[in-house]
């Protein structure tokens, strides 16, 4: 924002639930095994959108930023299909979030101070 006034709010939900969706296996890296990493993108996607719908949208209307009243939207980013339909959902013109998925994948919770970095 403009001058030192900073931040504004921010608004973050975890629910680990969700854990499995994405795995991770580092076992056998003593014999030469390589490391494993999974996603299962369909279903990620699909929880990210009902969080955002669940969620975001209300605490939006809750503290009256609606219509796309944003300086900056930060979010996180699991692929292309969710980021654009959370631009649409909350009326965010492209131009006011920075795309982090395209060169650097999902980093998780990484997305939003890797976003504030690259501002």
């Amino acid at each position: 924002s403009e001058g030192e006034a900073g931040i504004i709010d921010m608004f973050t939900y975890t629910d680990s639930r969700w854990g499995d969706l994405c795995r991770f296996e580092n076992f056998g890296h003593e014999l030469g095994l390589r490391p494993a990493f999974g996603m299962n993108m369909e279903r990620i996607c699909a929880i990210t959108m009902k969080a955002v719908r669940e969620h975001g949208l209300p605490y939006v209307e809750k503290i009256g930023w609606g219509g796309g009243n944003f300086e900056w939207f930060i979010q996180h980013q699991v692929g292309a299909a969710p980021y654009l339909k959370t631009l649409e959902l909350f009326d965010v013109s492209p131009d006011k979030c920075l795309p982090i998925y395209p060169e650097c994948g999902n980093l998780a919770s990484a997305s939003m101070p890797f976003a504030l970095d690259w501002m």
